[in-house]
């Protein structure tokens, strides 16, 4: 700025190094990766509730086989990190809604517990993963038909 340099980036690809920012603000946690951002088929987006983060979430509605799915750049070695998943499901139900949690096209089934008020009280479910060096799809496809909703996902 003015002739003074603020911020100074550089990139570099080998074991243990990725992007590195100097300058030019402060580190700030900017949360988790919105489903309202993500590809979403046979579900919605949605504002219809409360306390979630970013501009809403996703309602699965009553559609089996709805998914939200990211794409995850990894720029270092294949690693293994612990997938965070914020959903509310209903409390009548009582019983736990199943999501398939896919990475990269490996599956397993997840059990999620509802939550005691539907769209407004969020839990956090977290599953370990393996992301792979490069690009990396996660998707959360809803095996019951009983409105999960997805608010966002962290991986860390």
């Amino acid at each position: 700025m003015n002739g003074t340099p603020v911020l100074r980036m550089e990139e570099t690809f080998a074991k243990d190094v990725g992007l590195t920012w100097e300058g030019g603000g402060v580190d700030v946690d900017f949360g988790g990766e919105q489903a309202e951002d993500a590809e979403v088929v046979g579900g919605r987006c949605s504002r219809n509730g409360r306390n979630y983060n970013g501009s809403g979430f996703v309602d699965m509605g009553k559609m089996k086989g709805a998914y939200v799915e990211w794409y995850r750049e990894n720029d270092g070695d294949a690693a293994k990190a612990t997938l965070s998943i914020r959903y509310s499901g209903r409390p009548a139900d009582k019983e736990a809604m199943r999501v398939h949690v896919s990475v990269n096209g490996t599956s397993e089934e997840l059990a999620l517990q509802p939550a005691a008020n539907w769209g407004k009280q969020w839990r956090n479910a977290a599953v370990p993963i393996t992301l792979d060096r490069g690009a990396n799809t996660i998707r959360l496809t809803a095996v019951d038909d009983r409105g999960l909703l997805i608010d966002e996902i962290a991986i860390k």
